[in-house]
């Protein structure tokens, strides 16, 4: 289980990987691993749905992919699970999107706020965020690094929570429930839907 993000890029301003790694904040202290014959093609990630990445000079390994969205190989639904979400499905339109998904690791959700920022600020992306239910563009990613905080310690109570089901016979439904609260909480109840993971989009 993890905590899945996306970004929505214009396709003609998709970036090289050279591209990207420029633009990604060096404080962050991410770069991305690319051979140097292939720096100045279309970044993308691995068939295996990774993305290699240097974390303060360490190697990393990050959940993610990227695909050229088409409406009629919409598989997940993400049109729909956009539109109950109160996002722009129009952003889709021809767009090539990113998709991460962070976990346990903090490394996870450094190198997923230094991507999306960088998609967004330099590259005409729409950032989403499906535990808040929140997206947008220069206004969003400002406010990703709070975001991402927040969504983290949500997603360790939850594990804390999941670990200690079995002593306090807790269904899942409920565990889940109470991530949504404490999200609601922490983002004053902009646009969380009680009860909707979207662990497959």
């Amino acid at each position: 289980m993890g905590y899945i993000y996306k970004v929505a890029v214009p396709q003609g301003r998709w970036p090289t990987a050279r591209a990207l790694d420029a633009a990604i904040e060096r404080s962050a202290g991410v770069r991305i691993l690319v051979r140097s014959d292939r720096a100045d093609n279309a970044f993308g990630t691995a068939p295996d749905e990774s993305l290699a990445v240097l974390v303060d000079d360490c190697p990393h390994i990050l959940d993610s992919r990227d695909y050229v969205f088409d409406a009629d190989e919409d598989l997940f639904e993400l049109r729909d699970i956009m539109r109950d979400a109160g996002m722009d499905i129009a952003q889709l339109e021809g767009a090539h999107v990113f998709s991460t998904t962070a976990y346990r690791d903090e490394r996870d959700w450094r190198v997923a706020g230094a991507l999306m920022k960088a998609l967004v600020r330099e590259f005409g992306g729409y950032g989403m965020d499906f535990q808040t239910n929140t997206a947008g563009t220069l206004d969003w990613a400002d406010g990703l690094d709070e975001m991402l905080a927040a969504d983290r310690n949500a997603y360790l109570a939850l594990e804390a929570d999941i670990e200690s089901r079995q002593q306090e016979n807790v269904s899942e439904h409920e565990l889940r429930r109470r991530a949504f609260d404490r999200l609601s909480e922490l983002f004053g109840n902009r646009g969380v839907v009680p009860g909707r993971r979207h662990t497959d989009i």
